[in-house]
């Protein structure tokens, strides 16, 4: 399982690898939800919380009622100061989980 495979290269601080091979699977599966958001994690721990933001952007385009992917992209854009828009995000999750955190 090359998401497996990823995990274990973040966790052993291989970084870079486990973004080559992300990216290298992502040219075949496009898609891959997990691929992606092992990605996004990826870019938003170095600081491209741009990056991240667009492939949760991605992501959230394709599994629009995914709460992870639209945690992840409410929390990137609350980094880049764009509370409009993560609050209209924010309501959105809280309107289909009833989740009061």
């Amino acid at each position: 399982n090359i998401a497996s495979s990823v995990r274990t290269l973040i966790a052993r601080g291989m970084i870079h690898e486990a973004q080559a091979l992300i990216v290298e699977w992502l040219s075949i599966e496009k898609n891959n939800r997990d691929l992606n958001l092992l990605l996004g994690q990826i870019y938003e721990q170095e600081g491209y919380y741009e990056k991240a933001e667009y492939v949760y952007k991605d992501m959230a385009e394709l599994h629009s009622n995914d709460i992870e992917i639209l945690e992840k992209l409410a929390n990137v854009l609350i980094i880049e100061k764009k509370y409009l828009i993560a609050s209209e995000i924010y309501k959105k999750i809280h309107a289909s989980t009833g989740n009061t955190e």
